[in-house]
């Protein structure tokens, strides 16, 4: 709706089942610095259609079809000018596309990415993740169990093999969450040729985590990077990813009440201590 309550438009033909998520999106159009806001919707039908809602008809607001072919669980953009459109499934599959010409740009390794992620989790030497689930450390095949959601954002990275402190990406880039149903959390960049292992949140939650929320900011101390994840446990968590070291995690339980951070500064000395408080996200 307009300002004034006028309906400004509605779009019946654009899926046959039921809409999972609709997100509004201010985008670049193609070839000049003219700046609109598009709608994207997603559907159990497999397609993830594109609208300008400033259009007067569905016909004249339609932009893009995507037919992704599997039920969408979640979509959004991303890119410099938003060109790009990623759909993850339920399946746990993830697609990326360029919406303005409806053309898909990877798979994204199709119904073995879930399989990939679990490598980089392994490799990363994020051993406490695979032995969280009861598995060998040296296999950790099973590590990521399913996808999240993802965000186009500046999110500081820190070395999963060393005590270095994070270093600040200049650029902001696709990002991934993904999950097991023990509470771990991975936060992956997905480039063009690589994902690379970001964070490994642990320590917060004790089950799925269903949705985030990523915050870039500034204060006085300079930049606040922050995730809010909430997660089957009942549970909201803010992570810290500045690299300060934080023990006690902010959470609160299914009633809003503060959840006591000790035992999570217990969790935190069984999974490497000092060294887990450099390598690991910390709830707090």
């Amino acid at each position: 709706h307009n300002p004034s309550g006028n309906l400004m438009g509605s779009y019946v033909d654009s899926h046959t089942e039921e809409v999972t998520q609709v997100r509004f999106q201010t985008v670049q159009q193609p070839g000049n610095n003219v700046k609109k806001t598009v709608l994207a919707t997603a559907s159990e039908d497999g397609l993830l259609t594109i609208h300008d809602p400033s259009q007067p008809s569905e016909e004249a607001a339609l932009l893009s079809v995507l037919n992704v072919g599997i039920p969408l669980r979640s979509v959004g953009f991303f890119g410099p000018a938003c060109e790009g459109a990623y759909a993850l499934t339920g399946n746990e599959t993830m697609s990326v596309w360029h919406w303005d010409s409806a053309q898909k740009v990877s798979d994204v390794g199709g119904y073995g990415l879930r399989g990939m992620l679990s490598d980089v989790v392994g490799n990363a030497g994020w051993k406490s993740a695979v032995a969280s689930i009861g598995m060998n450390t040296d296999d950790a095949a099973s590590a990521v169990e399913y996808l999240v959601g993802c965000t186009w954002s500046v999110i500081d990275e820190v070395s999963a093999t060393s005590m270095q402190m994070p270093s600040v990406v200049s650029s902001p880039a696709l990002h991934l969450l993904a999950g097991n149903s023990h509470g771990d959390g991975f936060v992956f960049r997905m480039d063009a040729d690589q994902i690379k292992p970001i964070m490994h949140l642990k320590g917060g939650h004790k089950g799925c985590i269903r949705d985030f929320c990523w915050v870039n900011g500034n204060n006085n101390n300079g930049s606040t990077n922050r995730l809010i994840t909430g997660g089957e446990d009942a549970r909201l968590c803010e992570w810290d990813f500045s690299g300060k070291e934080h023990s006690t995690p902010k959470s609160r339980d299914e009633r809003g009440r503060p959840i006591s951070g000790r035992s999570a500064r217990r969790d935190n000395s069984k999974n490497g201590g000092a060294d887990g408080k450099k390598k690991f996200g910390s709830p707090y």
